[in-house]
C-alpha cells in the first residue's frame, strides 16, 4: 500500500466518523461517549526496496568532456574560441536544437547534422570581450532532443580594460 492509498483511506475514515458524529448529534446523542469507543487506526506499510540499478538510456543522450573553460586573463580586445565537445552516449541520435548565450559576447557554432549513438561531436563558442571589463562568467544554453534536454555550458574569465578602451 502507498502513501496515496493510505491518505485516501484515512481521509475517507475521517469522512465517516464526522457523520457519524452529526449523526448522533442530530439525535440527541452525546459524542463524547462514541470518541472513546472508537478504536485507535494505526497505518502499517512495508517501506519500498531502493533501486541503485540504473536505467539503459532509451533515447539520445547528451555528455560533455567538461562543461566550464576558464579564459584566466584576458584583454578587453580579446576574441577567443572555444570548443566543447560531446559524446552521444544514448541509443537513438542526437539533435541539437539550439545554442544559446546569457550575452552577445558569445557567438555559438553547432552541429546541424544527428550525432549518432557513440560519436562525438564539437560546440564552438566564440568569445569577445570588447566593453566587458572584470570577471565573466557567460552561460550557454544547448538544447537538444535528448537526456537532459537541456544542458547549460560555461565560460569564465577576468577581462583586464585596456586604458582608453576599445575602439
Amino acid at each position: 500500500m502507498n502513501i496515496k492509498s493510505l491518505s485516501l483511506i484515512v481521509g475517507a475514515l475521517c469522512a465517516l466518523q464526522t457523520t457519524g458524529y452529526a449523526q448522533l448529534e442530530s439525535k440527541g446523542a452525546s459524542t463524547k461517549s462514541v470518541h472513546k469507543a472508537a478504536p485507535k487506526l494505526t497505518p502499517t506499510y512495508k517501506p519500498v526496496a531502493k533501486t541503485t540499478k540504473k536505467m539503459a538510456p532509451s533515447g539520445a543522450m547528451i555528455a560533455f568532456a567538461q562543461d566550464k573553460i576558464d579564459l584566466g586573463n584576458i584583454k578587453e580586445d580579446a576574441v577567443i574560441p572555444n570548443q566543447f565537445e560531446f559524446t552521444n552516449t544514448g541509443v537513438k541520435p542526437l539533435v541539437i536544437t539550439s545554442v544559446k548565450g546569457t550575452c552577445g559576447c558569445t557567438a555559438p557554432e553547432y552541429p546541424k547534422t544527428p550525432i549518432l549513438p557513440g560519436e562525438k561531436g564539437v560546440i564552438t563558442i566564440t568569445y569577445t570581450a570588447k566593453n566587458k571589463v572584470g570577471p565573466q562568467k557567460p552561460e550557454i544554453t544547448v538544447s537538444t532532443n535528448g537526456s537532459p534536454s537541456t544542458v547549460k555550458i560555461k565560460l569564465e574569465a577576468w577581462v583586464d580594460q585596456i586604458p582608453g578602451g576599445v575602439q
